[in-house]
This record gives C-alpha cells, sequence and structure tokens, in this order.
C-alpha cells in the first residue's frame, strides 16, 4: 500500500494496513483455535482455559489498533512502509501458539486420530518456519507462503471432502456420519436413525458381482436421497445403510415406523440397473430418541454392531437399539482402550495354572493365563479381550507379549526346578496364519534362555481354516522344541481324521463334555479318551 499515499486520502492505505496486520496477528490464533476444537471432538470449549489463550491474541490487536499514532508495529516514512520496534512480536506471537498447539495435542492426544495429529504436526512445522525466518529475517517475508502450504495440508489431511464420504453414491460413510452426529450433539439437536442392512451382502456379491452390486447401491442412494430428502443418508459400507434424522423436535415413533415401512416396500421391488434386476432383502435397525445423549463414537459404533448382527442372522425381524446395546458397545470400547493401555505399558498380567498328572500323581504342567487390570482395578479375562484383539489387529501383539511375560516367569521361578516339566501358551488362529510367527517365539524364548522345548503351544480348532499352512507353522516350531495340545477339542468342525494330519502331543476335551459326563454319565466321553489314547495322544480334562 506503500504507493498510495499522497495517491488517495491517507485513510484508504491506512484503513488497508491496518486490516492486513489485524489478520496476521489473528492467524495463528485461528490455527490454534482449530487444533483446540479438534483435540475436544466438538464438545462445548472451556470458557476460562480460552481466555486464558486469547490474552497474547487481544494484547497484541490492541497495540496494532494504535499503530497509527505510536508507530509500534509499522510506520510510513518517505521510503514506503517500515517495520515498527513491535513488529518482530508478532511472529513471536505465532510460535507462542505453535507451542500451544503442540502442548493440547501432547495433552489430548488419546482423543485424537493419527491421522489428525500428523496434519496439525505438519501445519506447525509449515507455519513454524515462517515465523522463525520473520524473527530471523524480518525483511524477508515468508510467512504468507508458509500459510498456504499449512492451508493445503489441512485440507488434505484433515477437511479433504473424499475422507468422509462412500466410494459408493457419493453419501457419508461412517466417519463421515460421526462427523454430522458430533455436530448435532453439539447443537443440541434431537438424533433419530432408521438403518438397514442387505442380508448376506458378502454371498450377494458373489452372485451379482461387483460392478452391478455397486451399481445397486447407487441406485438405492439415489432413491433415499429422493425418497427422503430431509434425513441425512450415509452408507457404512458392506451393505449397511443409516438414515439420520437431526431436527429441533424429536422425531415420533410413528414417523420412525413409516419410513421402515417405506423402505421395506422399496425393497419388495428389485432393482434395476442397465436391464438387470437385483433383488434383496433387509433387516432394518431403529435407534431411537432416547439415545442422543451419547457420544457420536457410541452411536455409531452401536448402530454397526446392531446391523452387523442382523446380517448374520439375516432375520426379518425390525431390531431396536435399547439402552443395554449402547451399554455393552460402550464397555466394548472399554475394554479395547484397556487392552491398549496394557499391550502399550506391557503391563498384560500372566498367571500359571497348574496341570495336575493323575499317571504321577502331582503337578507336571501348567498353563499360562492371561490378565488385564483395569484402570479401576477390575481383572479383564481372556474371554472378554481375546476377541477384541483379533477385531483390532492386535492379537499378533498381545499373543508375543504373553509368550514373552512366560518365558520371563519360567526363568525367573526355575520353574523346571520345580518339577513343572511344559508351560502352555495359547496361540489365535490369526497368530497361526503369521509367516514369522515361529522366528518370533524362538527370538523372545532365547532372550531368556528358555528353551523351546520347555512349552506347549495350545491351538483352538478354529485355527483348523488352512491345514496346509497350520501344518507348516507346526512343522517349524516342532523342530525348535516345541508342542503342541489342541484345545478344546469337540467344539469346532475338526474331525480325528483332520487331527492325524498335524502334529499334536496333546489333546484338551472342551469342559462342555466333562459337564454334560458329570451330569449324565454315558459312553461317549470315555470312548473319546479311549480313542485319542491308542492314537497316542495324551489326554488333558
Amino acid at each position: 500500500t506503500s504507493s498510495l499515499y499522497g495517491a488517495v486520502p491517507n485513510i484508504v492505505p491506512t484503513f488497508f494496513d491496518q486490516l492486513y496486520f489485524a489478520v496476521l496477528i489473528l492467524q495463528p490464533y485461528a490455527f490454534f483455535l482449530y487444533a483446540y476444537t479438534l483435540s475436544v471432538r466438538r464438545r462445548r470449549l472451556s470458557g476460562r482455559l480460552l481466555l486464558l489463550f486469547t490474552v497474547p491474541l487481544l494484547l497484541l490487536e490492541a497495540i496494532c489498533a494504535v499503530t497509527p499514532l505510536t508507530n509500534w508495529i509499522y510506520y510510513v516514512d518517505a521510503d514506503g512502509l517500515q517495520n515498527g520496534p513491535a513488529y518482530i512480536v508478532m511472529f513471536i506471537e505465532g510460535i507462542f501458539y505453535i507451542g500451544a498447539v503442540l502442548v493440547v495435542m501432547h495433552v489430548q492426544r488419546a482423543h485424537v486420530l493419527r491421522r489428525e495429529r500428523v496434519g496439525v504436526y505438519l501445519y506447525c512445522a509449515a507455519l513454524a518456519t515462517g515465523y522463525t525466518v520473520g524473527i530471523i529475517v524480518p525483511n524477508v517475508l515468508v510467512i504468507d507462503g508458509c500459510t498456504a502450504i499449512a492451508l493445503l495440508v489441512m485440507y488434505l489431511s484433515l477437511q479433504n471432502p473424499e475422507l468422509y464420504l462412500s466410494n459408493s453414491g457419493g453419501m457419508y460413510n461412517r466417519r463421515g456420519m460421526g462427523e454430522v452426529l458430533s455436530d448435532a450433539l453439539m447443537r443440541g439437536r434431537h438424533i433419530s436413525i432408521v438403518g438397514f442392512s442387505i442380508n448376506n451382502f458378502d454371498d450377494m456379491r458373489e452372485l451379482y458381482g461387483t460392478a452391478q452390486l455397486d451399481a445397486s447401491i447407487e441406485l438405492i442412494y439415489a432413491y433415499l436421497c429422493e425418497e427422503f430428502p430431509q434425513l441425512v443418508s450415509c452408507y457404512l459400507e458392506s451393505g449397511r445403510f443409516a438414515l439420520v434424522y437431526l431436527g429441533t423436535v424429536p422425531l415420533s415413533a410413528q414417523k420412525c415406523a413409516k419410513v421402515v415401512e417405506r423402505v421395506r416396500e422399496r425393497f419388495s421391488r428389485p432393482w434395476v440397473s442397465e436391464n438387470v434386476d437385483t433383488f434383496f432383502s433387509i433387516q432394518t435397525v431403529q435407534m431411537p430418541e432416547m439415545l442422543q445423549l451419547a457420544s457420536e463414537d457410541a452411536i455409531v459404533a452401536a448402530l454397526t454392531s446392531v446391523m452387523m448382527r442382523a446380517q448374520r442372522e439375516a432375520g426379518t425381524e425390525d431390531l431396536v437399539v435399547t439402552d443395554e446395546v449402547l451399554e455393552e458397545n460402550e464397555r466394548r470400547r472399554s475394554i479395547e482402550a484397556e487392552l491398549k493401555s496394557a499391550l502399550d505399558t506391557r503391563s498384560l498380567q500372566v498367571y500359571l495354572q497348574p496341570i495336575y498328572s493323575t499317571k504321577r500323581k502331582r503337578v507336571t504342567r501348567a498353563e499360562a493365563l492371561a490378565r488385564i487390570v483395569a484402570a479401576d482395578g477390575t481383572v479383564l479375562p481372556p474371554s472378554e479381550f481375546i476377541g477384541i484383539a483379533e477385531s483390532t489387529g492386535t492379537v499378533i501383539e498381545l499373543g508375543e507379549q504373553v509368550f514373552e511375560r512366560t518365558c520371563q516367569i519360567v526363568r525367573d521361578f526355575d520353574l523346571p526346578a520345580c518339577g513343572i516339566e511344559s508351560v502352555n501358551v495359547n496361540l489365535s488362529p490369526i497368530q497361526c496364519l503369521s509367516p514369522t510367527l515361529s522366528e518370533r517365539f524362538a527370538e523372545i524364548a532365547a532372550r531368556y534362555g528358555v528353551p523351546m522345548s520347555m512349552f506347549t503351544l495350545e491351538i483352538t480348532e478354529e485355527s483348523f481354516i488352512d491345514i496346509n499352512v497350520l501344518r507348516t507353522q507346526m512343522e517349524r516350531l516342532r523342530k525348535l522344541g516345541a508342542r503342541f495340545s489342541l484345545d478344546d477339542y469337540g467344539t469346532g468342525y475338526s474331525n480325528l481324521h483332520r487331527i492325524v494330519q498335524l502334529p499334536f502331543a496333546n489333546i484338551k476335551i472342551d469342559r462342555l463334555f466333562i459337564l454334560e459326563y458329570k451330569r449324565k454319565r454315558d459312553v461317549l466321553l470315555p470312548t473319546i479318551v479311549r480313542t485319542l489314547k491308542e492314537q497316542g495322544y495324551s489326554v488333558t480334562a
């Protein structure tokens, strides 16, 4: 604006200079406010904390406001616009707010997605570069370019619409639905959801083909948008749809039932794409108004859980997400958090259960049992967290930590000297598919100076999905000295012919057989035990 001074009334260039510096001062606070809002997941912000962080902004804006009189930030002379004595303070303010962002991200890291944290760190790096150069070389203004880079990073990593839209038809995906619910909860809107899932969706894909199925999903989306324009249409993948009502007044049960009726009526007719008729059966799920106070993640998780169960059962009755279902999903989320914490801090507990030999009349073996001690002191058994570990992809790490802790116990308590000849350690079906299983276990055992011959690895019949891969894994571990036990025999789909193909040394009879035998003594259990012993297996019951 230097060329404008003298050419137009001074108030015009002064106004634009003031506006430029006011925005430049506001800019780092705006980036901080964005990160802070992101970290609290759009819940209402703490007024006192924000006021504290707003103080530097207000002070600097006040200095900017009086600069035309004091020349603190800039002044104009014959050579044009010049930096004032407080000019560099703007860049110091920028560094301050970047530091505040990093502190907030660290404190709230458990509530911010990794992708979001990386995006924030990257835009902070771009801004820090611009502010640092501004402090070192005040006359070189690169902050504008760095701000443009920061905005581009924010768009690509945090605001890119493709992150929130499904690949099929452009509907909101699970993440997008979460954002919609989050905004509605913050605004105090009433929320009701009608979901429906295509029964046997994977079979439908095999039957119709991927291209035809995707075309049908786009037709369904077009129908939902046309038929229910007042509702938000979402696609949660794998044939699961949701219609979300967001309003200032509750949606009545009658209107909700009417939506279900109209959806069911439409699915009674074929979806026609390129002269191909596609037929689907569906099951509907209703989430009533009473659940509006739950978090957006809990709502989506509960809805998805019920819809997945509905797809597996392929029923025709309408299902309702009750408070009990929501509590169950909240407990699952709590256990998932406890599992992650236990793995991150390596605080998983392992106890040994003695195994008594009826032939030798003493304890000769033991079984390693994993437990998680929650933050409130509750002890979680494997039945509560193994399934979650398998679904979240942490079961291999879990298995390795259990094995490592068992090796430590064997070494520290010198179990062979106590008469314990072998320790049983459970393997999950997913572990059995890992190509590095034998190498990792051998490495861990060697680290503690414990021979692999000290361990009997327990495998369930669920691991028989790919018997060739399983046989290869077992042979590798057997060559290292490990033995194998088939756990819970009788609960899966194996038979004796499949068992003899694998190098098992021990068979553990499922406890249901034992309980049934205690209730009603018959020849089934004795026959199973006798047959297994005749085949050369030891039997644990």
